[in-house]
């Protein structure tokens, strides 16, 4: 797993986390700042549009340059 998948990963379980949170706190009858709620599903969004971001533009520039996922040009990747 890449570094920026686990960085992924934790903040979209901590997102999660909080907005679960939230929920059981409304359920209980207990009070719940709704914006806190809100930036929480914002962070989950904008989490997944950033990492969809940063994979489209790293594939796009592996294709530019021709390299496969581990960084080795096509030619030699395909000779071994």
């Amino acid at each position: 797993m890449e570094f920026s998948q686990k960085i992924t990963v934790f903040l979209i379980i901590f997102g999660v986390c909080g907005v679960i949170a939230s929920y059981i706190l409304a359920f209980m009858g207990l009070p719940v700042n709704e914006a806190v709620t809100i930036s929480l599903i914002t962070e989950v969004i904008m989490v997944c549009f950033g990492y969809l971001t940063y994979q489209y533009r790293l594939k796009d520039s592996r294709n530019k340059y021709k390299l496969d996922k581990d960084g080795k040009p096509f030619e030699i990747a395909e000779n071994q």
